[in-house]
């Protein structure tokens, strides 16, 4: 059972990463998807379907609850596939996380601030955004009219060689700075 749309992010994640396809979800309205949770799957270029959730009337109309959906093309997938699936000897030097709250316009779509983490450059070569997963978004009494609230977890992880808990810190906090500075959005708090 699904409980939100980047849990069905991360399970089609899983499955084109092992499948080797690069991918992307670019933001785009459907009529039958909620208007701020959806997108379509992109695969070298071309669009092979759909992901997102039901859009709530919809729902009402079909007297269902939240509805999560993705539908792509088994063969124009199949057309990306590679001949071989490569595969690489998995990292075991340990990783950290951090977790950050940050206001976004109620507008923004999350998977663009999820990509900006996803892609972050630490300037570090020995260490390296493992992992980005969304734990929450909140749009209540709390958040000013206009945003929502959301938690996000960083998974940061060492390449070659454990080094001190610092190099994290400063990783972080340089993170920080490019949200606030260069993407203009405030942080709530960090964990």
């Amino acid at each position: 059972m699904l409980f939100s749309y980047y849990e069905l992010r991360d399970i089609l994640d899983r499955l084109l990463r092992f499948l080797g396809v690069a991918y992307e979800v670019r933001p785009k309205k459907y009529t039958f998807l909620h208007e701020y949770i959806s997108g379509e799957i992109v695969v070298y270029g071309k669009s092979i379907g759909f992901i997102g959730k039901l859009h709530p009337e919809l729902c009402s109309k079909l007297e269902m609850g939240d509805t999560l959906v993705a539908e792509f093309s088994i063969s124009e997938l199949e057309k990306s596939l590679r001949s071989e699936i490569s595969v690489k000897e998995i990292n075991r030097l340990p990783f950290s996380s951090k977790n950050i709250s940050v206001l976004l316009p109620k507008n923004y779509y999350v998977n663009e601030f999820v990509k900006f983490l996803e892609e972050y450059d630490t300037k570090n070569k020995n260490l390296r955004v493992e992992s980005v997963r969304v734990v929450d978004i909140y749009e209540g009494s709390s958040i000013p009219e206009g945003f929502k609230s959301v938690n996000v977890l960083i998974r940061f992880q060492w390449v070659n060689e454990v080094k001190e808990d610092t190099e994290i810190k400063v990783v972080f906090m340089n993170m920080i700075k490019d949200i606030q500075e260069g993407l203009g959005f405030s942080v709530r708090g960090v964990e």
